[in-house]
């Protein structure tokens, strides 16, 4: 129970993407550390059909998430429906939608409201290849492709280490730029069944040297419900650069010292 439902350790914890401490650390990270959410307001949405599986809609500026849900009722043309409204509502710049599956339906019931009210609208296909910016490269040298399984295992890792880095910020005093952090606002509505979805979410081991996130397949396979809402959260920071202008920052935190 503490594991499924609470996000506690089990046996497998080193292979946890995200460990419970990291998440406690993020909950209004922005507040204890004294920094204001600037840049693009953005959407992540994590697409599902009617059935068992549910839909998830993260909002969030910035490194700040201000909103994170998940829903079962309806079809993905409620939801699509739900979600660009909730979107443009918020005046979000841009949307990134789960493309994979289900997700086709949502460009086609987009398609006339792409670019209305300056909201830009991405798919993203978790399965790609992984992506590399010319100016870059993951670590010593070496290309994203050569380091991750595809996109998703990417951007799951690229949210990993905005979790390290808040913990480090909050817990430790090492200071972290807040473009490269995370602040998960206490107002998010069932916060610790978020953070047993987004905890119990393992890296999936093989025989090559790629860094993979498991799937849905294979956390259904361990009685593990679909990480709907820790989807959304991901794909909240996994924006290809927005066409339109970018909001300029504002403020750096002031209360931490380089270490």
């Amino acid at each position: 129970y503490l594991w499924v439902w609470e996000g506690e350790c089990n046996g497998n914890y080193e292979d946890s993407i995200i460990k419970p401490e990291w998440f406690n650390a993020a909950v209004d990270s922005h507040i204890k550390l004294g920094w204001e959410p600037t840049g693009l307001k953005r959407c992540g949405y994590d697409v599902a059909d009617e059935g068992s599986d549910e839909k998830a809609l993260a909002l969030g500026q910035g490194s700040l998430v201000t909103h994170l849900e998940s829903w079962l009722d309806g079809d993905v043309y409620d939801a699509t429906s739900k979600v660009f409204d909730r979107a443009t509502e918020y005046q979000a710049d841009v949307l990134t939608y789960d493309a994979v599956g289900v997700g086709t339906a949502v460009k086609v019931q987009l398609k006339d409201r792409i670019g209305v009210k300056g909201l830009e609208v991405t798919p993203f296909s978790g399965g790609e290849q992984a992506r590399d910016p010319q100016d870059a490269p993951y670590e010593d040298g070496r290309p994203n492709k050569d380091v991750f399984r595809n996109v998703r295992a990417q951007y799951v890792w690229k949210m990993r280490e905005r979790f390290e880095a808040t913990y480090r910020a909050v817990e430790k005093g090492v200071y972290a730029d807040p473009e490269n952090m995370i602040s998960l606002s206490s107002d998010i509505p069932h916060l610790s069944e978020v953070r047993a979805e987004v905890c119990r979410v393992q890296r999936k081991r093989g025989n090559n040297n790629f860094i993979q996130i498991e799937s849905k397949q294979d956390m259904r396979s361990r009685g593990v419900p679909s990480p709907n809402r820790f989807d959304a959260l991901y794909m909240l920071f996994a924006n290809k650069p927005h066409s339109g202008q970018r909001r300029k920052r504002k403020q750096q935190y002031p209360r931490l010292a380089i270490a």
